[in-house]
């Protein structure tokens, strides 16, 4: 959307200041890419560009910390547990 200043007698539809030199703005709808200034956009459109950064967002240390630590725990606990069970089937199975 263009959004371009108007004076004096071009007021857009709903202007009820009352005032012959009031300011107002005009609205077109234009692509982004032939824009020269600023882009107004909804709020939907702002959350929808908030959750489209979030996700392209770099992570934090902490959260590559995370996935390192859990990629590299679960297979070694899973390993483990199933040692304990192995050995303790073997012990019982020994023993009768």
């Amino acid at each position: 959307m263009l959004v371009k200043e108007l004076v004096a007698g071009g007021r857009p539809a709903g202007f009820t200041d009352g005032s012959a030199n009031a300011l107002g703005m005009q609205v077109q709808d234009l692509p982004i890419e032939q824009c020269a200034g600023y882009v107004m956009v909804t709020p939907v459109e702002f959350q929808q560009l908030n959750v489209i950064a979030q996700v392209f967002a770099a992570p934090s240390p902490e959260q590559i910390q995370g996935a390192f630590m859990a990629g590299l725990s679960l297979p070694v606990i899973a390993y483990l547990t199933a040692w304990a069970y192995q050995f303790v089937i073997n012990f019982i199975g020994k023993s009768r």
